[in-house]
Protein backbone atom coordinates (compact mmCIF):
# COMPACT_ATOMS: atom_id res chain seq x y z
CA UNK A 1 0.00 0.00 0.00
CA UNK A 2 1.63 3.15 -0.65
CA UNK A 3 1.99 5.92 2.03
CA UNK A 4 -1.19 8.82 2.15
CA UNK A 5 -0.39 12.08 1.59
CA UNK A 6 -2.84 14.45 3.33
CA UNK A 7 -2.55 18.25 2.44
CA UNK A 8 -4.34 21.37 2.82
CA UNK A 9 -5.85 20.25 5.99
CA UNK A 10 -7.01 22.24 9.19
CA UNK A 11 -5.09 19.92 11.77
CA UNK A 12 -7.02 19.40 15.65
CA UNK A 13 -4.73 17.69 17.19
CA UNK A 14 -6.77 17.51 20.85
CA UNK A 15 -3.78 18.70 22.89
CA UNK A 16 -5.20 21.97 23.85
CA UNK A 17 -3.45 24.13 20.82
CA UNK A 18 -6.05 25.58 18.09
CA UNK A 19 -6.07 24.15 15.15
CA UNK A 20 -3.09 24.76 12.31
CA UNK A 21 -2.72 24.32 8.97
CA UNK A 22 -0.58 21.60 7.82
CA UNK A 23 -0.15 18.22 6.05
CA UNK A 24 -0.09 14.33 7.56
CA UNK A 25 1.86 11.51 6.01
CA UNK A 26 0.82 8.39 6.59
CA UNK A 27 2.79 4.82 5.79
CA UNK A 28 0.84 1.94 6.48
CA UNK A 29 -1.13 2.06 9.85
CA UNK A 30 0.98 4.64 11.15
CA UNK A 31 1.13 8.91 10.84
CA UNK A 32 4.64 9.24 10.17
CA UNK A 33 4.63 13.20 10.00
CA UNK A 34 1.94 15.81 11.00
CA UNK A 35 2.77 19.46 10.35
CA UNK A 36 4.91 20.90 7.73
CA UNK A 37 5.72 17.77 5.79
CA UNK A 38 8.73 17.60 3.37
CA UNK A 39 6.76 17.46 -0.29
CA UNK A 40 9.83 14.68 -0.99
CA UNK A 41 8.66 12.43 1.87
CA UNK A 42 5.43 12.14 0.15
CA UNK A 43 6.92 11.44 -3.25
CA UNK A 44 5.02 8.05 -3.70
CA UNK A 45 2.22 8.17 -1.78
CA UNK A 46 -1.45 8.84 -2.94
CA UNK A 47 -2.20 12.58 -2.45
CA UNK A 48 -5.70 14.16 -0.95
CA UNK A 49 -6.14 17.25 -0.90
CA UNK A 50 -8.22 18.48 1.96
CA UNK A 51 -8.97 21.37 0.82
CA UNK A 52 -8.94 23.40 3.79
CA UNK A 53 -11.28 20.46 6.04
CA UNK A 54 -10.55 19.89 9.89
CA UNK A 55 -8.81 16.93 10.50
CA UNK A 56 -8.95 15.17 13.95
CA UNK A 57 -7.85 12.48 15.69
CA UNK A 58 -10.15 9.64 15.90
CA UNK A 59 -12.60 9.41 18.78
CA UNK A 60 -13.02 6.57 21.34
CA UNK A 61 -16.34 5.33 22.73
CA UNK A 62 -15.54 4.44 26.50
CA UNK A 63 -18.79 2.50 27.31
CA UNK A 64 -20.08 0.59 24.32
CA UNK A 65 -22.73 -1.94 23.92
CA UNK A 66 -23.04 -2.82 20.57
CA UNK A 67 -24.86 -5.89 20.53
CA UNK A 68 -27.75 -3.65 22.10
CA UNK A 69 -30.01 -3.14 19.56
CA UNK A 70 -31.93 0.02 21.18
CA UNK A 71 -28.22 1.53 20.83
CA UNK A 72 -29.11 3.71 17.40
CA UNK A 73 -31.50 4.23 15.20
CA UNK A 74 -34.54 1.58 16.52
CA UNK A 75 -36.29 0.63 19.43
CA UNK A 76 -35.88 -3.02 20.69
CA UNK A 77 -38.57 -3.21 23.74
CA UNK A 78 -36.56 -5.74 26.40
CA UNK A 79 -33.44 -6.39 23.80
CA UNK A 80 -35.16 -9.52 22.43
CA UNK A 81 -33.74 -10.44 19.62
CA UNK A 82 -33.22 -13.74 17.69
CA UNK A 83 -29.30 -14.12 17.31
CA UNK A 84 -29.16 -13.89 13.38
CA UNK A 85 -30.82 -10.45 13.69
CA UNK A 86 -28.41 -9.50 16.91
CA UNK A 87 -25.40 -9.77 14.86
CA UNK A 88 -26.62 -7.63 11.91
CA UNK A 89 -27.67 -5.29 14.70
CA UNK A 90 -24.21 -5.48 16.56
CA UNK A 91 -22.17 -5.30 12.87
CA UNK A 92 -24.80 -1.94 12.02
CA UNK A 93 -24.31 -0.33 15.00
CA UNK A 94 -20.11 -0.81 14.38
CA UNK A 95 -20.65 0.92 11.29
CA UNK A 96 -22.58 3.66 12.58
CA UNK A 97 -19.84 4.57 15.47
CA UNK A 98 -17.27 4.36 12.96
CA UNK A 99 -18.93 7.08 10.49
CA UNK A 100 -19.45 8.97 13.58
CA UNK A 101 -15.87 9.56 13.92
CA UNK A 102 -15.32 6.68 17.07
CA UNK A 103 -11.84 4.86 15.95
CA UNK A 104 -11.87 2.68 19.05
CA UNK A 105 -14.43 1.46 21.14
CA UNK A 106 -14.78 -0.23 24.46
CA UNK A 107 -17.48 -2.72 25.08
CA UNK A 108 -19.29 -2.30 28.43
CA UNK A 109 -21.19 -5.18 28.03
CA UNK A 110 -22.81 -7.34 25.46
CA UNK A 111 -25.86 -9.73 24.67
CA UNK A 112 -23.96 -12.71 24.13
CA UNK A 113 -20.57 -14.24 25.39
CA UNK A 114 -19.20 -14.28 21.95
CA UNK A 115 -21.32 -11.86 19.84
CA UNK A 116 -18.56 -8.87 19.73
CA UNK A 117 -16.08 -11.21 19.96
CA UNK A 118 -16.64 -12.50 16.23
CA UNK A 119 -17.63 -8.91 15.35
CA UNK A 120 -14.26 -7.86 16.79
CA UNK A 121 -12.53 -10.25 14.96
CA UNK A 122 -14.09 -9.57 11.28
CA UNK A 123 -13.44 -5.89 11.84
CA UNK A 124 -9.51 -6.92 12.69
CA UNK A 125 -9.20 -8.55 9.66
CA UNK A 126 -10.77 -6.24 7.19
CA UNK A 127 -14.55 -7.94 6.72
CA UNK A 128 -16.37 -5.36 8.36
CA UNK A 129 -16.70 -1.73 9.04
CA UNK A 130 -16.13 -0.32 12.23
CA UNK A 131 -14.37 0.69 15.57
CA UNK A 132 -11.39 -0.89 17.21
CA UNK A 133 -13.13 -3.06 19.58
CA UNK A 134 -11.92 -4.18 23.81
CA UNK A 135 -14.24 -5.65 25.75
CA UNK A 136 -15.02 -6.68 29.16
CA UNK A 137 -14.90 -10.19 29.93
CA UNK A 138 -17.98 -10.84 31.31
CA UNK A 139 -22.05 -10.92 30.15
CA UNK A 140 -23.73 -7.96 30.29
Amino acid sequence: MPPIFLQNVRIFDGSGSAPYAGDVLIEGDRIVAVGAVDGAAARNATVIDGRGATLMPGMVEAHAHLSWPSSTERFIPQFILPPEEMLITTVRNARILLEAGFTSAYSAGALGERIEVVVRDEINAGGLPGPRLSRRHHRA
